[in-house]
């Protein structure tokens, strides 16, 4: 067995982490700058190893993906938000749960998608008039969620999707806060603050909740559970 040594990439202990929280990207985009396919960068008390190279992208999600799992971002602070569904769970589980939706992921039904997101786009733009100023990131969110009710769930949402898209961030800012935090003690989900109430209701808003004005197909029951709050 051959055994590399993985290259540092230069990083300030004090500020690097700060910088990280603050500006992702900005923060994404010079690691990958100074990285050449894989690189270790010191962000506060972690190492953080930097993967720059699709080779090895690939060898670590798809070859080798039983060796890794998810961050706490995800694993922890987006558990109690997500549930145990596809995106957060992990291994013989997480396994189980891809196998079953593998059917609603063939390459003919995702070709079908693009059907769906011109239409939903195009009617989306026709909503704007020249000169006007617009929320684009309310107008992206209101799209986003049309496209995903209608290809993974084929529901209408579009009539919810204000506020749809304010539970939606809510819950998002809740999990971010929680990764961000540098208390070491974190208040869980469940106690009744006022603001753990709002987001536990915001969760339940997510569900996808245009399906109680019309039932959903058993398979695309199916596909809602294992996305969002599957237990079984």
């Amino acid at each position: 067995m051959t055994t590399l040594t993985v290259p540092r990439i230069a990083s300030t202990p004090v500020i690097g982490p700060v910088r990280a929280v603050f500006d992702v990207i900005g923060t994404l985009k010079r690691l990958a700058a100074e990285t050449d396919e894989i690189g270790v960068a010191r962000l506060g008390p972690y190492d953080v190893v930097v993967i720059n190279s699709p080779r090895y992208v690939h060898e670590m999600l798809v070859e080798h993906a039983a060796d890794f799992h998810k961050g706490p971002t995800i694993s922890v602070y987006g558990r109690p938000v997500l549930g145990n569904g596809l995106i957060t769970s992990e291994d013989d589980f997480h396994r189980h749960q891809r196998k079953l939706m593998a059917p609603g992921f063939t390459h003919r039904r995702i070709a079908g998608f693009a059907d769906t997101m011109s239409a939903y786009a195009e009617a989306a733009q026709q909503g704007w008039t020249d000169g006007a100023t617009i929320d684009f990131a309310r107008e992206m969110m209101r799209l986003t969620l049309g496209i995903v009710g209608k290809t993974l769930f084929d529901a209408d949402v579009l009539g919810e999707a204000d506020e749809l898209g304010r539970a939606l961030t809510l819950a998002m800012q809740w999990t971010i806060r929680q990764t961000r935090s540098t208390i070491p003690i974190r208040i869980p989900l469940h106690w009744n603050t006022p603001g753990n109430i709002r987001v536990r209701r915001a969760v339940e808003r997510i569900e996808f909740p245009s399906t109680r004005h019309r039932p959903m197909r058993p398979a695309l029951q199916c596909s809602a559970r294992l996305l969002l709050k599957s237990n079984a």
